[in-house]
């Protein structure tokens, strides 16, 4: 069933010049509905947001929450210019923040045991020395499993190389603690490789 008319997802600011950028992020568990989105006011930093509906799409929360709150809001430390939501479908919900920068890029996850109402500390997943975390993905399971995995130049030495590996890691307590790095990709040589573009799916079993 198609809505009409369109619902607005971010909540309208009347003192600030704001606007809702690119690389919007939904997920679904049953009737409730996540979007994450950026916002930027203007002439500052991206802030990191989520809002929330609780009969698919129909009516959405008034006053969406920010996630990005180990930053003042628009600050450039926490620019942010992504946003990924996934739901285990069950009480716990996660956001991955990707957060802006002229050299590097670091991931931060934020997770959620009550359904999006109350929000983690941001945690930075990324906590390698690494030239760029370029895409990421993020997938969630039934009993606090989650899984991201980045795309990361860590094998080229700290250079500007091109060369890409996959790398994943997971928590298995909703977030709290997030396992090692893992790579996904198999080096089958001793050169150096590209490999691209990742995503992540994870099914009932986590």
């Amino acid at each position: 069933e198609i809505k009409d008319p369109d619902q607005r997802v971010d909540e309208q600011r009347t003192v600030d010049s704001t606007s809702s950028e690119h690389r919007l992020s939904i997920d679904m568990d049953a009737d409730r509905a996540y979007v994450g989105f950026v916002r930027r006011r203007y002439l500052t930093g991206h802030d990191a947001y989520i809002n929330i509906s609780t009969n698919q799409g129909g009516t959405w929360r008034t006053g969406d929450t920010r996630l990005n709150t180990s930053w003042s809001p628009g600050s450039f430390d926490g620019d942010m210019q992504q946003v990924i939501v996934s739901s285990g479908g069950d009480n716990n919900v996660y956001a991955l923040m990707v957060r802006r920068d002229f050299i590097t890029k670091d991931a931060y996850a934020v997770s959620s045991a009550d359904q999006g109402m109350t929000w983690s500390t941001p945690f930075n997943v990324t906590t390698y020395a690494s030239t760029d975390a370029k895409y990421q993905a993020l997938a969630a399971a039934p009993g606090g499993k989650a899984h991201i995995v980045v795309q990361d130049e860590r094998d080229s030495g700290g250079g500007f190389l091109g060369y890409w590996s996959i790398w994943l890691r997971s928590t298995i307590d909703g977030g709290q603690n997030w396992g090692a790095w893992q790579r996904v990709n198999q080096l089958e040589s001793a050169l150096r490789e590209r490999a691209e573009m990742p995503t992540v799916c994870a099914d009932d079993s986590g």
